[in-house]
């Protein structure tokens, strides 16, 4: 019954709704869900990223693109506006706060126009050389290879252009001409006359040039951080650039052969080789001819094995007896050391001060009495002297080998001076110690060869006296220390040995 009765109160209540009508209050729900992804969804389409401008160099090419202002929705202030006007009941226009991104990179022209000026830059590098004004091209892209662009950001946004200067490249191009000029002197060779008495030419002197590559390249450095120079037509114009390069002299000029001094013969030395065995008389003769056209500068040093070179096959010398340690042995330029000791006697009487002389291992009985004798031995043991006359000399060997005899002449200006020669003061003798046998395979039975000879030790002082013009005088000891010295003998297997006195 309460059912029905409920059900009738129902449908009255919708007959009388629809005869009378009802007045209805709606209710409002506000929904923030929906209201973010709807401003959300606004901004993404809205939103405009930033883009930074861009300074691209490629080769000689450059092109520029400015930057771009970004924008983006303040998603969080727009929905609060909307917000505000949606619960007060209000529609109408609602502007989006938007904030702009300005990229760090906004202008690239000046860069582009700084890229453009540098990259068409273009040299002329000439050098006056002896042999008349050389020039050398480098061309837009040469100067590319010696550049390094870097684009620079200012707090303006205006990108800026640094140019830095590689300067290994720019070397490496001024080394390379340097390469094609670069010329040493040579020196005349000269030689004396003897029936003219006096000095010639044989062959001309010539001329040197250097290229100074550290000034070219300051030169270059400095011509790129000065604006480029524009021609007439607007264009960018080919700078010239000019390289020092320096004469080189040399030190002796046939064009001043009068001017050196060389008059007169100021000394020689003498030794003899007679009694030599042929391989001795070549290495002599090899040797001193290395010895024609020597000439010394003033206040210069004569060096023996820079003359000599190299004692060696290679070099012309054979294989003669040289002392080997303790030993006299086979070896490569035996008999060198008598041109040494030849060119030391002409010094000597000269008096020529002495750099560097060294006495044999033990006498010599080529060179005479002891102490005149100087050893060498390449490239370690020299004999060396300074000329101190004030002018140039020429030093000069000659070989009789008929009479077995090596002569050095030095010619020159005579210094106002006399040498004497005192001695040789022998001390300290020492005897030979006794002799050596040693087997040798390759000899017969009862044959004994000798190879080295006994020499007694000793001490030899030789005194030179100089005496100068002004009554002046000086004595400079010279002082030889030899080793004593044993016979070597070699014997055939078998063979009786001599018997040995202590």
């Amino acid at each position: 019954v309460d059912l029905f009765a409920g059900l009738g109160n129902d449908m009255l209540v919708q007959w009388q709704a629809i005869r009378d009508g009802v007045e209805l209050q709606p209710i409002l729900q506000y929904n923030e869900d929906l209201l973010n992804n709807t401003v959300r969804r606004i901004a993404e389409e809205v939103n405009l990223a930033s883009v930074e401008g861009r300074l691209n160099i490629v080769g000689l090419e450059v092109s520029g693109m400015p930057g771009q202002v970004g924008r983006t929705v303040d998603v969080e202030a727009t929905r609060q506006t909307l917000s505000t006007l949606a619960r007060r009941g209000l529609g109408g226009f609602v502007e989006l706060v938007v904030e702009e991104k300005l990229p760090a990179i906004l202008s690239v022209d000046p860069a582009v126009e700084k890229a453009k000026t540098v990259l068409g830059r273009s040299f002329i590098l000439t050098a006056d050389t002896v042999d008349g004004v050389q020039r050398y091209s480098a061309d837009a892209a040469k100067v590319r290879q010696w550049l390094t662009l870097t684009p620079v950001g200012g707090e303006d946004g205006i990108v800026d252009l640094e140019v830095s200067l590689d300067r290994e490249q720019v070397t490496s191009f001024i080394a390379d001409i340097a390469g094609q000029l670069e010329r040493e002197a040579y020196d005349a060779m000269l030689d004396w006359d003897a029936a003219a008495g006096k000095v010639v030419v044989l062959e001309p002197s010539q001329k040197g040039q250097e290229v100074d590559v550290e000034a070219g390249v300051a030169a270059v450095e400095a011509a790129l951080a000065e604006p480029a120079p524009i021609d007439s037509g607007g264009a960018i114009a080919t700078q010239q650039i000019t390289l020092t390069v320096t004469t080189v002299l040399p030190k002796v000029d046939s064009e001043r052969v009068a001017e050196l001094g060389i008059v007169e013969l100021v000394s020689e030395g003498t030794t003899s080789f007679k009694g030599s065995p042929a391989e001795r008389v070549h290495n002599i003769v090899t040797a001193a001819d290395k010895f024609q056209h020597v000439v010394v500068a003033p206040d210069e040093e004569f060096s023996f094995n820079k003359n000599v070179g190299s004692v060696s096959a290679a070099n012309g010398f054979t294989d003669a007896l040289v002392i080997a340690g303790d030993r006299t042995a086979v070896g490569i330029g035996g008999g060198v050391c008598q041109v040494s000791t030849t060119a030391f006697r002409a010094a000597f009487w000269g008096g020529f001060p002495m750099v560097e002389r060294w006495a044999h291992g033990y006498v010599v009985s080529w060179y005479g009495e002891p102490g005149m004798d100087a050893s060498i031995f390449t490239p370690n043991v020299d004999f060396r002297f300074r000329n101190d006359t004030g002018h140039f000399i020429l030093i000069k060997s000659a070989v009789n080998k008929a009479q077995g005899k090596i002569t050095f002449f030095i010619y020159g200006t005579k210094p106002d001076r006399q040498v004497e020669m005192s001695g040789p003061v022998i001390s300290n003798r020492q005897p030979a110690p006794a002799p050596l046998y040693q087997e040798d395979a390759t000899l017969k039975t009862g044959q004994i060869k000798q190879i080295d000879w006994a020499k007694e030790g000793l001490d030899a002082v030789v005194t030179r006296i100089i005496r100068y013009g002004d009554g002046t005088s000086k004595e400079e000891k010279i002082v030889s220390k030899y080793r004593p010295w044993r016979s070597v003998y070699l014997y055939g297997p078998g063979t009786e040995i001599p018997t040995q006195t202590p």
